[in-house]
C-alpha cells in the first residue's frame, strides 16, 4: 500500500480507499446511533419536564390576565381609584337628598362695654356681661331644577345677663320655613348634576381601559416568559445537535473528507451553542421573574405556561369597530362633558352681564318669655322677605367681550371634539383589520414553522450521510430557528392586537358584548 502526492493532491490506493471508506461508513453509523441517543435523551428529558410541570400550577394567557386584574398591585390600585371615583359620585347623590343638621352653641360669654337705649331715649354705654346659647335644628333641601334652597328649622335661644340681678330671657321658634331662589342666574346645582353623572361614567370606562391596559401588559410579560422558555429549549436541543456534528466532523476529517477550515466552523457552532445556553437561561429566569412580579406573586413561584395557540373565535368588522369606540370609549363619553363645560362657561358669560336677582324669604312663628314653657304661648307670627338685584349698566365691553370668549371657546371645543373623535374611530377600524390580517398571518406563520423543522431534520440526515455540506446544514438550522422566532412573535402581535382592540373599544367580539366593570 502507497501513498503518493503530486501537486499537493493526495492519492489512495484502492485498498487504502476502502478502507477509507468502511473507516467513514462506520463512523457515519456511530455518529447516526449517536444521535439517535441524544433524541432519545432528549425526549426523556421532555417527558421528566412534563412530570415536573405536573407539580407547578399550570397557567394560560387568560388565566395570567385574570389573576393580574383581580390579585396584581396595578389591578388592585386601579380598582381603588374606580371605588374612590363611584364613592365621591355617591357623596354628591346624598348631597342633593335632604340634609338633617343639629347646630347649637353652648356657651358664648361675652364681656364688654356696649351702647344701651334708655327708657327716654338716650344712649348710654354700660359695661355688660352676658351669656349666650343656641339650638336648632333644620332640615334643608337643594332644588335643582331651580338652582335654590328650601329649609324647614326649630329653634330655641337663650340669653343670660349676669352682674348683680341675673336674669335669663328664652326666645323659641318652634317652626320656620324659608326657600333662596336665584333669578335669572346660572343653575349650578343642574350642571353639577350633569357633570358628575358623566364623570362617573367616564371613570367606570377609564377603569375598564386601565384593565384592558394591563391584559397587555400580562400579555407582554406572559410572552417574553414562553418565548424564553422555547429558546432555551432550543438552544439545548442545538447544542446537542451541533456537538453530536462536531464529533462526526472531526471523523471526517481525520480521512480528509472534509477541511480543517469545516471542521473549526463546526468547532465554533458548539461553542456559540454553548453560549447560547447560558444567554437563554438568564433571559428564561429574568422573564420569568417578571412574569411572577406582574401577577403579584413572589419571584420564586413556578408555573408552567400553557401556550395560546387555541385563538379565539372573533367575528369583528371595522366599521363596527369604529362605532364601538366612538359610543363607548372614555373619550367619547368625555366629549359631552366637555360640550357641557363649554356651554356652561357661555351661559355663565351671559346671565352674568344681565339682570339677576337672588329672593330670599322666611315663614315662621316665634316667642319671648324668662319662662321657659311660657316662650312656647301665644306665639306671634314671623317673616321675612328680602330681594337682591344686581343689572350692569356701563362696563366698556367687559360683558361682549366675555360672551365672545365664551363663544370661541365653546366652537374650539367642538372642533376639537370633531378631529378627537376621527382619530379615536380611525384607530380602532385600523387595529380591527390589523386583528384580521394577523389571525391569517398566525396560521401561515405556524406552518412555516413545520416546514423548517422538517427541513432541518431533513439537512441534519443528508448531512450526516455526507449528501451536503456544513454551511447548508447551519442554513438549515437558522432557518428553523428563524421560522419558530416568526411564529411566536406573530402569535404575541395577535394576541396584543386582540387585547388592544377591546382597549380601542371597549368591547368584546368575542361574546359580542360591552365591556362592563367587573
Amino acid at each position: 500500500m502507497t501513498k503518493q502526492c503530486k501537486n499537493s493532491v493526495v492519492i489512495l490506493s484502492p485498498i487504502s480507499a476502502q478502507m477509507s471508506q468502511q473507516k467513514t461508513a462506520f463512523q457515519t453509523r456511530k455518529v447516526f446511533m449517536l444521535l439517535c441517543l441524544v433524541i432519545i435523551c432528549a425526549m426523556t428529558s421532555l417527558k421528566a419536564q412534563s412530570q415536573a410541570s405536573l407539580n407547578v400550577p399550570r397557567l394560560t394567557l387568560q388565566e395570567c390576565v385574570r389573576i393580574a386584574r383581580e390579585e396584581s398591585p396595578l389591578g388592585v390600585a386601579a380598582r381603588r381609584d374606580y371605588e374612590s371615583a363611584l364613592f365621591d359620585y355617591r357623596a354628591f347623590e346624598a348631597s342633593m337628598l335632604p340634609q338633617f343638621s343639629l347646630n347649637g352653641t353652648a356657651p358664648n360669654f361675652i364681656q364688654s362695654i356696649n351702647p344701651i337705649t334708655q327708657p327716654d331715649g338716650t344712649v348710654q354705654f354700660l359695661p355688660q356681661s352676658q351669656m349666650l346659647s343656641n339650638l336648632s335644628l333644620t332640615v334643608s333641601q337643594r332644588v335643582p331644577f331651580s338652582g335654590g334652597d328650601i329649609f324647614v328649622s326649630s329653634g330655641l335661644n337663650r340669653i343670660d345677663l349676669l352682674g348683680d340681678r341675673p336674669t335669663a330671657l328664652w326666645q323659641s321658634v318652634p317652626f320656620q320655613i324659608g326657600l333662596r331662589q336665584p333669578v335669572f342666574q346660572f343653575n349650578q346645582y343642574a350642571f353639577e348634576q350633569q357633570s358628575r353623572a358623566l364623570q362617573r361614567t367616564i371613570a367606570e370606562r377609564q377603569y375598564i381601559e386601565t384593565l384592558e391596559n394591563l391584559s397587555m401588559s400580562i400579555t407582554n410579560a406572559f410572552f417574553d416568559a414562553y418565548i424564553a422558555g422555547l429558546n432555551l429549549e432550543n438552544a439545548a436541543a442545538n447544542s446537542a445537535i451541533n456537538d453530536t456534528l462536531y464529533q462526526l466532523s472531526k471523523g471526517r476529517f481525520e480521512v480528509g473528507k472534509i477541511s480543517e477550515n469545516e471542521l473549526l466552523q463546526s468547532e465554533l457552532a458548539v461553542m456559540n451553542a454553548r453560549v447560547n445556553i447560558a444567554r437563554a437561561e438568564l433571559t428564561f429566569k429574568r422573564a420569568q421573574y417578571s412574569l411572577q412580579i406582574a401577577l403579584g406573586r413572589t419571584p420564586e413561584e413556578k408555573c408552567f405556561l400553557v401556550p395560546p395557540v387555541q385563538l379565539p373565535k372573533v367575528s369583528v368588522i371595522p366599521e363596527r369597530a369604529r362605532a364601538q369606540a366612538l359610543a363607548n370609549r372614555s373619550e367619547a363619553v368625555g366629549f359631552d362633558n366637555r360640550r357641557l363645560i363649554a356651554s356652561r362657561t357661555l351661559e355663565q358669560a351671559r346671565l352674568n352681564n344681565g339682570f339677576n336677582a337672588t329672593l330670599s324669604a322666611s315663614l315662621g312663628f316665634n316667642q319671648t318669655n324668662n319662662d321657659l314653657p311660657l316662650a312656647y304661648q301665644n306665639l306671634l307670627s314671623q317673616s321675612r322677605a328680602n330681594l337682591t338685584f344686581q343689572l350692569p349698566i356701563l362696563q366698556w365691553g367687559l360683558g361682549t367681550s366675555q360672551i365672545e370668549s365664551a363663544k370661541a371657546n365653546e366652537s374650539q371645543v367642538e372642533q376639537r371634539i370633531i378631529a378627537d373623535g376621527l382619530n379615536i374611530g380611525q384607530e380602532a377600524y385600523f387595529q380591527a383589520a390589523e386583528l384580521l390580517l394577523l389571525e391569517q398571518q398566525v396560521v401561515l406563520s405556524a406552518k412555516a414553522d413545520t416546514i423548517g423543522q422538517k427541513r432541518f431534520d431533513v439537512a441534519k440526515n443528508r448531512y450526516i450521510i455526507g449528501k451536503i455540506a456544513l454551511n447548508d446544514f447551519f442554513i438549515g438550522q437558522n432557518d428553523k430557528d428563524q421560522a419558530l422566532q416568526n411564529y411566536l412573535q406573530t402569535l404575541r402581535n395577535y394576541w396584543l392586537a386582540y387585547y388592544r382592540l377591546r382597549r380601542l373599544t371597549l368591547f368584546d367580539f368575542e361574546r359580542n358584548l360591552r365591556l362592563i366593570v367587573p
